[in-house]
């Protein structure tokens, strides 16, 4: 397929997509959700206008449930009053997404939040990620080395399991034991007796949202992102959910996870091949990166080189080693950077693959750098990313 052909093939899938998706309600969470995560400035500039629209449409819509209906969801899980299972619980929501809706109260004198989900979204979107199954076909076309069907499960496997905020409280128990003694990272401890497929009752983690953070505190807020982002790939645990309001620095200066939302197991061998890149990227040794690339499984050796090239030249200072500011400003140098190649990174899409199981970290990568370009600071990013994934939580 020429490159032509090849951006054709893409649009037309884009287009499908979101002509499918057009009107559902997953579509307004996703989009109402992506709101938080991006800005204006981050948007390729010819679709930038018409994009942010539709966000800022999806984050408008966004309404509270009424307290009295909040009430009625907590009774119905707990099978009793609210005051049975809390000592208070504030009628006004500290949070409001598009998903989920946060209350703050006290349970036995101890701060907690809890967390509902909005009534009959679980079937709504079970219903809507049905729909996906209409892309198959075209999406192999476009990508025939990747095992779309695996790929469409594993979505629908991931979030549905989102969704499940019982089966969220238990894997964020394991998130928070695994941080507990962590002097600069934590994960809010959940009431598992509490939660309930619609309700997560955690602990109350008092702290400044991590894109209201200023000076010093965003720096370290930034660091610290990316040491838990990148500890999470060799600890083997991967928590993607890692949005703006999920993310608080606290009094004591640790960077908190709020609500961890689905997790995701990893192989450890992952971590070891993603650090043999991030080595490559720093030596400047683009052989060794095309074979990091490879035992991924994301491209065969004789793509894999080109690939490598092509992603240095992308990032471009990025890569110069030692401390880079990162922020809206290079993140738009790279999109104008891609636009100038994007032939031959089209010409790579149909020998990339990605494995169902590397969906979620990636996600979780994605939102981690979303964040870090938000928080626009200067730091060895390089340095950073390849001391995380070595050492882990250590």
């Amino acid at each position: 397929m020429t490159d032509d052909r090849q951006l054709q093939a893409v649009r037309a899938l884009l287009t499908a997509a979101r002509t499918i998706g057009r009107g559902t309600t997953s579509m307004r969470v996703v989009l109402g959700q992506a709101h938080g995560l991006l800005a204006p400035d981050l948007l390729p500039p010819a679709v930038r206008a018409e994009l942010w629209a539709e966000l800022q449409d999806a984050a408008d819509a966004v309404t509270p449930l009424p307290y009295k209906e909040v009430e009625k969801l907590l009774r119905d899980a707990w099978g009793g009053k609210v005051t049975d299972e809390l000592d208070r619980l504030d009628e006004t929501p500290a949070t409001v997404g598009p998903a989920t809706q946060t209350h703050l109260g006290e349970r036995d004198g101890e701060p907690v939040a809890v967390t509902v989900l909005r009534p009959g979204l679980t079937g709504i979107v079970r219903a809507d990620l049905a729909l996906a199954d209409q892309l198959v076909g075209q999406a192999r076309s476009v990508f025939p080395a990747v095992d779309v069907p695996a790929i469409v499960g594993e979505v629908r496997e991931r979030v549905m399991d989102d969704l499940d905020l019982e089966s969220v409280a238990s894997q964020q128990r394991g998130l928070h034991r695994a941080l507990r003694r962590h002097d600069d990272l934590g994960v809010a401890a959940p009431v598992t007796e509490l939660s309930h497929p619609g309700v997560l009752v955690r602990e109350h983690v008092p702290g400044t949202p991590i894109l209201e953070t200023t000076g010093a505190d965003r720096a370290r807020a930034a660091e610290l992102l990316v040491r838990l982002a990148g500890g999470a790939v060799r600890h083997g645990t991967v928590a993607a959910d890692l949005r703006p309001e999920t993310l608080v620095l606290d009094r004591s200066g640790r960077l908190v996870l709020l609500e961890a939302g689905a997790v995701a197991r990893i192989d450890g061998d992952r971590a070891d091949h993603v650090l043999a890149g991030l080595d490559a990227l720093a030596a400047g040794d683009d052989a060794a990166g095309a074979r990091a690339l490879q035992a991924l499984g994301a491209l065969p050796a004789e793509h894999a080189a080109t690939a490598v090239a092509l992603g240095r030249e992308l990032l471009g200072p990025l890569l110069a080693g030692g401390p880079v500011t990162v922020d809206a400003a290079a993140a738009t140098a790279v999109l104008e950077r891609l636009d100038d190649r994007i032939g031959d990174a089209l010409a790579l899409a149909p020998h990339a693959s990605v494995a169902p199981t590397d969906l979620w970290p990636l996600r979780m990568l994605g939102q981690a750098a979303l964040l870090v370009v938000r928080l626009g600071v200067e730091l060895d990013w390089l340095t950073l990313a390849r001391d995380a994934v070595r050492d882990g939580w250590d």
